[in-house]
This record gives C-alpha cells, structure tokens and sequence, in this order.
C-alpha cells in the first residue's frame, strides 16, 4: 500500500534523504508482504482458501511492483497467463494510468490535513 503521498516520498524525498538508493515504494511493498506471510505463516492459510501457490503470490506481487525480468520470455508475467493479461490492469494499469491505485492515493491524499 501507500503511506501518504508516497509518490511525492519516492520521488522528491529519497532521492535527496538517500540518493544512493534506487528505492520504490513497490519494492518495500513487496518485501513487507513476503514478510508478513512468512512470519506469521500465511500460505497454508492460503491454500486453505483455494489460493495456489506459487502462481497466485507471484500474481500479488507482480500486482504491486509489476513482472520480475524473465529474460527470452515474450510474456513476462508468473502469475497469470497472457489471456488473463486484463487482471494486470486493474491495480496497475500501464495503457493509461487509470486503476485503483490512483484513484486509493488520490482519495487519501485529499483528506490529509
């Protein structure tokens, strides 16, 4: 997720805090949420609710941060084949910028104080 305006974080603030790092928040995302499943032991709680793994925490994940780089394949995404490609636009639209991601930062950037 996003802290408030984390855009602003990324690109303005770490920068000048931490110029040698090349730090996104989707990346922090990411390592939270493996995090998060492996301390407290999530993926058998998982699987108990039909999720399957690997494929459906490669899918989160590339939701959050976008494929890993898998060289000499055409499609570049674990999670779910080339014909669920729509899926991939929903949180992390790429044609036009329009998901819920934006509109999620958006309505609670309005509402800072």
């Amino acid at each position: 997720g996003h802290g408030p305006f984390s855009h602003m974080f990324d690109g303005m603030f770490m920068p000048r805090a931490r110029p040698q790092l090349n730090w996104k928040h989707e990346t922090a995302s990411v390592a939270m949420f493996d995090h998060l499943v492996e301390v407290n032991n999530l993926k058998p709680v998982m699987e108990e609710h039909g999720l399957v793994m690997p494929e459906d925490l490669d899918f989160i994940k590339e939701q959050i941060a976008g494929p890993q780089r898998n060289p000499g394949q055409q499609w570049p995404y674990k999670g779910r084949p080339e014909d669920k490609s729509f899926l991939y636009e929903v949180v992390a639209n790429k044609r036009n910028g329009i998901d819920v991601d934006k509109w999620d930062y958006f309505a609670r950037d309005c509402h800072q104080p």
